[in-house]
């Protein structure tokens, strides 16, 4: 009788941690959160990858880390401490004239991970994938065309969040991108670290 019992209240321990370990990936997804959100900011740092010269005798400097940069994408809240980040945007620097302009533009595909210090302060990084890096010109400055290879990247970055952990809202960050891009004809390499300032929108 008592071996019985045993096995009956073995088989219910062993149904019960069963449906505990067959009910944690819904309760995951219950508490995790997804926010799709749109930013954008500004950058300065890396080598000088072209200079523009005007009649005037004025000239602009484009950087492999300037200028202004554009982005997209998805926000995870994997934990209450933890969130995941997948993004992908336009990042570039360039001079316009009356009869011409200059472009360093690139399409950067970043994922980052995140650890929650408190509900409005998160620090984090992660990998950095740059896309069709290029020097583009026209009008007077259409031959001045450049290729440089894909190339991959570390990122460093801080962010406040002005909504704490609400769905939606503003944060703030601070970040730090270390990179190199490297001429596919010549072979030359430049350095594209930068830091800049982003402000982003959570929705």
């Amino acid at each position: 009788m008592k071996t019985r019992l045993y096995r009956a209240r073995l088989c219910c321990g062993a149904l019960a941690l069963a449906a505990l370990w067959l009910d944690a990936p819904t309760r995951a997804a219950d508490n995790a959160t997804w926010r799709p959100f749109l930013g954008g900011g500004l950058t300065v740092g890396g080598s000088t990858i072209a200079t523009v010269y005007y009649r005037n005798g004025d000239y602009q400097d484009l950087h492999a880390g300037g200028l202004v940069a554009v982005y997209g994408g998805l926000d995870y809240r994997v934990a209450d401490r933890f969130s995941l980040q997948g993004t992908f945007g336009y990042h570039a620097d360039g001079s316009s004239g009356r009869n011409g302009r200059l472009t360093f533009s690139r399409y950067p595909l970043e994922f980052l991970g995140h650890y929650h210090v408190t509900p409005h302060i998160r620090v984090g990084g992660g990998v950095r994938y740059v896309i069709d890096p290029r020097l583009s010109g026209g009008g007077v400055l259409s031959d001045q065309g450049v290729a440089f290879k894909n190339t991959f990247g570390g990122v460093l970055e801080g962010e406040y969040l002005l909504f704490g952990d609400q769905r939606s809202g503003v944060g703030f960050k601070l970040r730090f991108v270390s990179e190199r891009y490297t001429d596919k004809t010549l072979g030359a390499s430049s350095s594209g670290d930068h830091a800049g300032f982003f402000a982003s929108y959570y929705f």
